[in-house]
């Protein structure tokens, strides 16, 4: 579910389906930024996109919620840290299934890298 314009502003969102392919190929280029703010950046969108207003379960978006769980699945090294933390509040508070799926992948991606198995468990993630 794309939100448009949820409270009549006139005003399309992140999520307006007319953003979808511009914010998907941004969220990819910002791997390849190096700055302190693109995984706080990438997470908060995967965040948005990924519930509805007030926190709600809907999905906004589940082609950004699901490119940018992708992204910080992508991420490496200190970044990769940083990323778990997020994919883990994400975990908690994204209802949607695909993207949940994604989150437990992106999960996956990150331990493989960093030499831990499926079966270790990731430190607690903790709210940014």
């Amino acid at each position: 579910m794309n939100d448009p314009d949820p409270y009549g502003t006139g005003t399309p969102t992140l999520a307006y389906a007319a953003n979808t392919s511009l914010v998907r190929g941004l969220l990819w280029a910002a791997l390849d930024v190096d700055a302190d703010w693109v995984v706080p950046t990438v997470g908060a969108v995967a965040l948005h996109a990924g519930t509805g207003a007030g926190g709600s379960d809907v999905c906004r978006s589940q082609p950004l919620a699901t490119t940018a769980v992708a992204v910080l699945g992508a991420c490496g090294g200190v970044r990769g840290a940083e990323a778990v933390r997020w994919l883990g509040r994400l975990e908690g508070e994204v209802r949607n299934r695909t993207v949940a799926k994604g989150i437990a992948r992106a999960l996956e991606d990150v331990a493989v890298r960093s030499g831990a198995s499926s079966t270790t468990p990731m430190p607690p993630a903790t709210a940014s």
